[in-house]
């Protein structure tokens, strides 16, 4: 009975995903459809494309994914001392991470970089929790960050009134988040973790623990940040190659919206609304709308070159097959290569 009604749920889970995603799709193809952005000018943006600025723009979104897998470098040394894997193991598996949540949904790409690095522990198994809770300190220590750009934005441009909400809702959950995993890192229960839920509690909270270390902190903040500012030059860089005569600011904006709006994809990187969360930002700027979806869908693919630029090499130094990262759960995967110390 336990076996048919796990294997119940295994079939009905990813049904509902499916529909939820459908009907959030619909959802934004109908706003799209409704804005009536002309396809003469969406083209046309796309058409007009300088193909010097647009490769710097991909060449920026490639430096900026390397630095921010330093900063996760720093906390896996800081979570797992001398047990880690090495600072190549933790790019290759970052930027793999990366390369599949740019196409799967539901932030897959998170599992992938735990799966590929606790490949290459000596004790995959232990250590495979400390791992996600380094991914999860990873993603968190972005609010900060992030929060100053808003900041920074918020008291010069100001951010437009279309996505005040979301763009506030996501930081203040950020933030809250971030703090209870600074708790969480700060905890120190005397008594032992019993069972596999309380081991792989404690495992995770593990993961969490170089937030406690100001020092650590300290440095995986500072690639953040400088991954960010790449991230925001990246932009700057597409606006170039796209023809769009604006400011540093308003590629902040972008930056601040496309984050925003890809927190949880649950499509392939959002496609539309990803759209139209840039479209948004620009509106505010002066862009017409077609102009700002144009520029949306060629900085879309901007980023998706630079993170297979880098993300396709990474499989192919791990051995790792592309069909097999979205089923990795836990454990090495079968080809994933030797273990450390073998």
């Amino acid at each position: 009975m336990d076996g048919l009604r796990t294997f119940a749920l295994r079939g009905v889970r990813p049904r509902i995903r499916q529909i939820v995603s459908l009907a959030l799709l619909l959802l934004v193809a109908l706003v799209f459809i409704a804005t009536g952005p002309r396809l003469d000018e969406v083209f046309g943006t796309l058409a007009g494309v300088d193909w010097r600025w647009a490769t710097l723009a991909v060449g920026a979104n490639a430096g900026s994914l390397l630095v921010r897998g330093f900063g996760w470098q720093v906390l896996l040394s800081g979570a797992l001392g001398r047990r880690e894997a090495g600072a190549h193991a933790a790019e290759r598996a970052y930027l793999l991470g990366q390369l599949v949540n740019a196409v799967l949904p539901g932030r897959t790409g998170e599992l992938t970089k735990i799966g590929v690095y606790s490949a290459r522990l000596a004790d995959p198994e232990k250590d495979w929790g400390v791992v996600a809770g380094a991914v999860a300190a990873h993603r968190l220590i972005d609010v900060v960050p992030l929060g100053v750009l808003i900041l920074l934005l918020a008291l010069s441009v100001g951010i437009p009134p279309a996505a005040e909400t979301e763009v506030f809702t996501v930081f203040g959950v950020s933030i809250a988040l971030l703090v209870v995993a600074v708790v969480l890192a700060r905890r120190n229960d005397p008594i032992t973790p019993r069972g596999t839920l309380g081991r792989g509690i404690a495992a995770i909270r593990a993961g969490l623990s170089p937030l406690h270390s100001p020092r650590t902190t300290g440095r995986a903040l500072a690639f953040q940040s400088a991954g960010w500012t790449i991230e925001v030059a990246g932009v700057w860089v597409a606006f170039q190659a796209f023809g769009i005569e604006l400011s540093i600011a308003p590629a902040g904006l972008v930056v601040v919206a496309t984050n925003a709006i890809t927190l949880f994809p649950f499509w392939p990187s959002n496609i539309g609304a990803f759209q139209i969360a840039v479209a948004t930002m620009l509106q505010g700027a002066g862009i017409p709308w077609a102009v700002g979806i144009g520029f949306g869908l060629g900085l879309q693919g901007v980023e998706t070159l630079a993170t297979a630029a880098l993300g396709l090499p990474a499989a192919a130094m791990e051995g790792t097959r592309l069909g097999s990262l979205a089923r990795i759960r836990n454990g090495p995967p079968p080809d994933a290569g030797p273990r450390a110390g073998e």
